[in-house]
């Protein structure tokens, strides 16, 4: 027989203690987790925001290498001036975006710099995709080929009440799974095109400063107002007419000469 001596004087776990062990354990796990997931998320923010920050900051660049005018849109693919074409991809193919764009170049030929880890995570409402897997950004419509001095450095959302509450104009902005993985892998915000609702349940866009802000876009139709998404915004055009974030039909350029549709 074996003394206490021979084994070093250590006892053997015991099968209950195990399974303390174990619980223990786990409920540490259990604790631990939702501050890991939220250090996670906030992680993924700092992500998007940098790179709503990097898209906005090429925008500027390129504007000041092109007489202070932004670049096109998906509409503007045939415009016969290269430099008027969409930013994220010249021809308006899905697969040539974002490296057959104008803004590639001015963000350093990053494709990291098009997507949102969230986005990529998480599949967003009643869509298919977290993410088409190129890009998670687009541009309001309204602002292609726009001189930066044109746009004013505030615009009106409106909320479920019916009133507009001023706040700084969005240029790029992250947006929603359903919109823009489905059917609608375009560079284009517009219409009922909706900013994603993913980060502390809203989301990011870029000024035309460069900053980023945080929103909370209202989902659903307001009071006397035809549409939801885009059509939930107003910008001041050059004449100081308010004109709709729905519209879709405008142009390179339309925006510096005060067309309000």
């Amino acid at each position: 027989m074996k003394s206490r001596a021979d084994t070093g004087g250590r006892r053997a776990f015991t099968f209950v203690e195990l399974l303390v062990v174990i619980a223990i354990i786990s409920v540490l796990i259990a604790l631990l987790l939702p501050a890991l997931s939220k250090v996670h998320a906030l992680g993924n923010e700092v992500i998007c925001q940098n790179n709503l920050r990097h898209l906005m900051g090429g925008m500027i660049s390129f504007a000041a290498d092109h007489n202070e005018h932004l670049p096109g849109t998906y509409f503007d693919v045939s415009d016969p001036v290269p430099s008027h074409r969409d930013w994220l991809s010249l021809d308006g193919n899905f697969f040539s975006a974002p490296q057959g764009g104008l803004l590639f170049p001015y963000v350093g030929k990053s494709y990291e710099t098009y997507k949102c880890p969230t986005l990529f995570e998480n599949a967003v409402g009643s869509g298919t995709y977290a993410s088409n897997g190129r890009f998670n950004y687009a541009t309001f419509i309204d602002f292609s080929g726009a001189s930066i001095r044109n746009i004013k450095p505030t615009s009106l959302i409106y909320q479920p009440d019916g009133t507009g509450r001023s706040v700084p104009t969005p240029v790029v902005v992250e947006e929603d799974g359903d919109e823009i993985n489905n059917g609608n892998m375009e560079s284009g915000h517009s219409n009922i095109d909706r900013i994603a609702h993913i980060h502390r349940g809203d989301g990011f866009y870029a000024c035309p400063d460069g900053h980023v802000e945080w929103i909370i876009e209202p989902l659903g139709t307001m009071p006397g107002r035809a549409s939801y998404g885009a059509w939930d915004w107003d910008f001041i055009n050059p004449h100081g007419v308010l004109v709709s974030g729905g519209y879709n039909s405008f142009r390179w350029g339309d925006w510096n000469i005060g067309r309000a549709y």
